[in-house]
């Protein structure tokens, strides 16, 4: 499918390439004239599985680092990521042809530029599979249930025959891949049949089941029977219920008006019987008379209301005619429910509860002298098709690729969508598909079991109605009430068909989350017990305990170092704080094992935006740059300016790229605030240095601070570096008991190479300053270069970290180290 095209280039800024089959063409347009981007090329149109691929990146816009990124993809799936390191904007990169590259393959390289937006180019591969051994996979079935045997065959060859071969053998369930790609298999099914089972459904049962019965279906009207209530065979029709309701309804009128009509004669004839006897005295006569006309009223009325019940009558035959006509229509509708399995309720085979994404991974199986191997297996519970490829290796060298399919298929079965985890008291749906691949319509039942961990707010036990080859779904409201994982256990029956199946989720606790950490080395075979009291008012069920073993203090910086990493924003200070701790912890993830090429493109985006951030803080100031508070400043601070080199040259030996200009005038206009003496000090307008009397008196704290900053960011050293230095050596003894200013002495004298003396002095006066206790070491101070001991306790932290590096750099302290980083 590679077509190579030969055309004389004069300069042209586009070249449009027109493909065309038959009535069918694609026109595409591209620039070709462009001199900035990013390009990789590769050494071959097409390679075999198993050879290397070589490409070539070239890149010639602005980025702060050298780093760009690739992944290769095939059937629109990543293959593989990798990132390459590139020097004067060209650099090279190879990789491993494998078997899932077969046959196309796309190469993506990505670069991140300053701007922080994202350019890439795309280049595209032939992958053919090897032809040296040939391979076969057999299976002893078509289609498999879930929880059955399987037994697989392999079988390898070359020109000469069979031969003997490794075989590396993997069963990866496919559906994991097409939800990560593309729709089609179960997934292509749901998305299809989306809009019919998102219409309302509905159901009609009758009232007259029995034991044999059938669907009736007219005017397209559904009513779904099922029975086994009885020996006896009824036939059920609604439109004979509908005849016989309107008889009902006319035999229950006429006698309303007859009761009516019967009190009012009744009440008459008595009434006129009064008033005669009353008037005329004749009361036997009258009476008599009243009598017998009453008794003629009601059987004159009976013999009426006779009449009209059998012309009625003779309707409702005609009616009952009508509807046998009816039945006769669907006769050949009529379903034995005992064939079918409805009124039978049976166990189910297998509860399913199984659902691996990788069923089986064998890197190694050996074939017999015939090239054959054997492997039995059970299928998992996950109804989908699993996707099982074979490599084979001889001793020689020769390489042979095989894929087939094992399918594992039910025609009934149920998929609940059940969530990762949930809060307790939190309502949520539950929705429960079931899928219909018989060729018969069907009534389903869902049922929730097992209710003890939620409250269920709708019915536990559902019938649905699904066509033949078709999905509809059920939904269960559900509130958590116990904290902890727990089963999602779903029955559906429909007839003697069933399905059963188990998945587990997470119920998170609700109310604020508490944490008590304990830390310690172990040494030397040593057991250490922790006990931690409870709160008595805990949520049930929510308590968690981990050990986390680590192999020293540089594996839990590293491991913890991910979390650290956020977007830079705020002051010039804030976004300063967020990118110098943003820098350190990815210098630390590049140390760490596992960590993948999209984390460290993704960081390295966060970096470049945090850079550009800080940057719009340093502005012109004299003949240098300086960094300002807030936009609007005009003077820099020589603190957050110090601050900034430490941070740009923790981000150069990162690997990204901070403009030398701006860091050479960040040095001089820092030279330029020096006092005659040579020492520095903080401006009075600092939101710092108000608030914080001591600070603004320790000049050797702010002079070592600053000349550190200068020789850290590369500057170097002078006639102004020589005369800080000696301000140091001269004045440290007047902060002689002050942790914090020896220990920042200490670094900028050893980063400075000062007086060897002194430098001894001081580390054994800042050993001396030591608090130990439980086998840890650490140093204490009233105030450090932005916080008292009034405002956060951080400021013995800070001192201790100052302390060891300064030790560090002196030599010969590894022990006491080693004590002060625990």
């Amino acid at each position: 499918g590679i077509a190579t095209l030969h055309f004389l280039y004069n300069g042209e800024k586009n070249i449009t390439i027109n493909a065309r089959k038959g009535n069918n063409f694609i026109n595409a347009t591209y620039p070709i004239n462009g001199t900035k981007g990013i390009k990789v090329i590769a050494d071959k149109n097409s390679y075999k599985a198993g050879e290397i691929a070589n490409f070539s990146v070239y890149f010639n816009e602005k980025s702060l680092t050298d780093w760009a990124y690739y992944e290769i993809f095939s059937q629109n799936f990543v293959v593989s990521t990798g990132r390459v390191k590139l020097h004067d904007g060209k650099g090279n990169f190879s990789i491993v042809v494998t078997p899932e590259m077969i046959p196309l393959s796309k190469i993506k390289v990505y670069k991140i530029l300053s701007n922080l937006t994202v350019i890439k180019d795309v280049t595209i591969i032939g992958v053919a599979a090897p032809e040296e051994l040939k391979v076969n996979i057999t299976m002893d079935k078509e289609k498999y249930e879930p929880n059955n045997p399987v037994a697989l065959e392999f079988s390898v060859e070359n020109e000469s025959g069979p031969i003997v071969s490794a075989l590396g053998i993997s069963i990866v369930d496919q559906s994991v891949f097409e939800l990560g790609g593309r729709f089609s298999g179960l997934e292509k099914l749901y998305f299809e049949l989306d809009k019919k089972f998102m219409t309302p459904q509905y159901e009609i049962h009758e009232y007259i089941f029995s034991n044999s019965s059938y669907f009736s279906t007219l005017n397209t009207t559904n009513y779904v029977m099922k029975g086994n209530f009885g020996p006896e065979e009824k036939t059920s029709n609604p439109e004979q219920y509908i005849a016989n309701a309107f008889l009902f309804k006319e035999k229950n009128i006429l006698l309303y008006w007859t009761t009516l009509f019967l009190l009012f004669v009744c009440s008459a004839i008595a009434g006129i019987a009064y008033v005669a006897i009353k008037n005329f005295g004749k009361k036997k006569v009258f009476l008599m008379a009243a009598i017998i006309g009453i008794c003629l009223t009601l059987v004159l009325t009976f013999g009426a209301f006779s009449k009209e019940v059998k012309e009625m009558e003779k309707g409702e035959e005609m009616g009952v005619e009508v509807v046998n006509m009816g039945v006769a229509l669907v006769e050949n509708a009529r379903v034995d429910l005992h064939a079918t399995g409805y009124g039978n309720e049976s166990q189910p085979k297998h509860v399913r509860q199984y659902f691996p994404e990788t069923w089986e991974w064998i890197p190694v199986i050996i074939t017999n002298e015939k090239g054959k191997a054997f492997l039995n297996l059970t299928t998992p519970d996950t109804i989908t098709t699993w996707g099982v490829e074979a490599i084979a290796s001889t001793q020689d060298a020769q390489i042979g690729i095989a894929k087939g399919d094992v399918t594992v298929f039910q025609e009934f079965f149920v998929e609940p969508d059940v969530p990762v985890s949930a809060v307790r008291g939190d309502e949520f749906p539950l929705r429960v598909m079931v899928y219909n691949y018989g060729d018969k319509d069907i009534s389903a039942t869902v049922e929730l079991m097992d209710n003890e961990w939620y409250s269920l707010l709708s019915p536990a036990k559902q019938t649905i109605f699904v066509e033949s080859h078709s999905v509809s779904s059920v939904t269960f409201t559900i509130k958590p009430k116990v904290v902890g994982e727990h089963v999602i256990h779903i029955k559906a029956t429909s007839g003697d068909k069933e399905d059963e199946v188990k998945k587990t989720m997470r119920i998170e606790p609700d109310g604020k989350a508490f944490s008590e950490i304990e830390n310690g080395e172990l040494r030397n075979n040593q057991s250490v017990i922790h006990s931690f009291l409870l709160n008595p008012d805990r949520v049930p069920n929510s308590e968690d305990a981990f050990v986390k073993l680590q192999g020293g203090m540089q594996s839990i910086i590293v491991d913890g170092a991910e979390g650290f990493i956020h977007f830079v924003s705020g002051c010039g200070e804030q976004s300063m704080s967020m990118l110098s701790v943003d820098i350190l912890a990815y210098q630390n993830m590049l140390k760490k094992e596992g960590i993948t090429d999209e984390q460290l493109f993704e960081y390295e985006s966060m970096i470049t935006q945090g850079i550009q951030h800080e940057l719009l803080y340093v502005v012109d100031s004299g003949d240098g740059k300086g960094i300002v508070w807030f936009p609007q400043d005009e003077e820099p601070h020589p603190w957050l300016t110090s601050w900034g080199l430490l941070t740009f040259q923790d981000a150069i030996d990162a690997g990204f790229t901070i403009d030398e200009k701006i860091i050479q005038k960040m040095q001089t206009w820092l030279i330029a605030q020096q006092d005659k003496d040579g020492s520095y000090v903080f401006p009075e307008w600092g939101l710092y240095e108000t608030t914080n009397p001591i600070l603004k008196m320790k000049k050797v704290a702010t002079t070592a601070y600053i000349t550190r900053a200068l020789l850290y960011s590369g500057y170097t050293p002078d006639a102004h570096i020589r005369k800080s230095l000696r301000y140091v050596e001269s004045h440290i003894h007047e902060h002689w008991n002050d942790s914090y200013t020896l220990a920042l002495a200490l670094l900028a004298l050893e980063y400075g190479n000062g007086r060897e003396s002194i430098r001894d002095e001081i580390a054994q006066q800042l050993l001396s300053l030591r608090h130990e206790e439980n086998n840890t070491i650490w140093w204490s101070a009233e105030n450090t270069m932005y916080a008292n001991s009034e405002w956060y306790g951080s400021h013995d932290i800070e001192t201790t970290a100052y302390a060891i590096m300064a030790l560090q750099e002196h030599g010969g302290f590894s022990s006491i180290l080693k004590k002060a980083v625990s």
